[in-house]
């Protein structure tokens, strides 16, 4: 086997690798609104609580702790939004490298 050849096949092998790469970061990118959906499911079973029960969100410092769960799954999202810009950049790095390799 000429070493043409053998450099031909594996920079074949290794931009399989990049687009195998490509599709596992594509996949793991948020839903959009994914951070609406996890609100609403944080108020919703609030808001059933509230009405089926005796539990009043406004007496006896309720409100507070419910205040405190509402940031802390906010700080959640934050953290779910900062995941998603570094998968971002990866990838665009991965196409930048995998775009340079091709034309070099």
């Amino acid at each position: 086997m000429s070493e043409e050849k053998a450099n031909e096949i594996l920079e074949s092998y290794q931009d399989d690798q990049n687009e195998k790469l490509l599709e596992q970061f594509e996949s793991l990118k948020s839903k959009p609104f994914a951070y609406i959906t996890s609100m609403l499911a944080i108020i919703i079973p609030l808001l059933f609580i509230h009405n089926f029960t005796e539990f009043d969100l406004f007496k006896n410092d309720n409100y507070v702790i419910i205040l405190f769960i509402v940031i802390a799954s906010g700080a959640g999202v934050a953290q779910s939004i900062q995941v998603n810009k570094r998968i971002d950049i990866l990838a665009s790095l991965l196409k930048n490298n995998a775009y340079s390799r091709n034309n070099t």
